[in-house]
């Protein structure tokens, strides 16, 4: 008999945000969304997992329905059906914020744990690429503002 580990070695932000949505779903709401049932809470947690991972950390339906197992096309109804739902069911928009508030504080407090090194030396050559490029703008605007002043004087 084969044991299965309980956690596998997480290789990317992604995943690790996916996992830790995961988790404050089951904290806030006391629903695992990977229990295969059709109990109105789990779907509704589900659609929730579903809209705040293709949101805020911008996964595609299909990735979605990989996690939950599912198919692309539920993923695609609970998309279109939680933005209704919260309109009209105030205790589904409630479930949402407290989810959304607490993955919110916990993806700002850790931003920087959560990515790789290789993520992380991607955005340390964009931000510097970035420095490089305003720097070039304030030489090039102190140039003109000097022209500038000549002009007038």
């Amino acid at each position: 008999m084969e044991l299965k580990p309980k956690y596998t070695m997480v290789t990317s932000s992604e995943e690790q945000r996916a996992i830790i949505l995961k988790d404050i779903i089951t904290e806030e709401l006391g629903i695992d969304v990977m229990r295969r049932c059709r109990k109105r809470s789990i779907v509704d947690a589900r659609k929730i997992f579903s809209y705040i991972l293709s949101k805020s950390a911008h996964y595609g339906c299909t990735k979605i329905a990989r996690l939950l197992k599912m198919n692309h096309a539920t993923i695609i109804f609970y998309l279109k059906e939680i933005e209704t739902l919260m309109l009209v069911d105030t205790d589904v928009k409630h479930d949402y914020e407290r989810v959304f508030e607490a993955y919110s504080r916990k993806i700002a407090g850790g931003e920087l744990s959560l990515m790789t090194r290789l993520e992380l030396e991607k955005e340390i050559e964009r931000l510097r690429a970035n420095y490089y490029e305003l720097q070039v703008d304030y030489l090039k605007t102190k140039d003109e503002n000097r022209r500038f002043k000549n002009e007038t004087y």
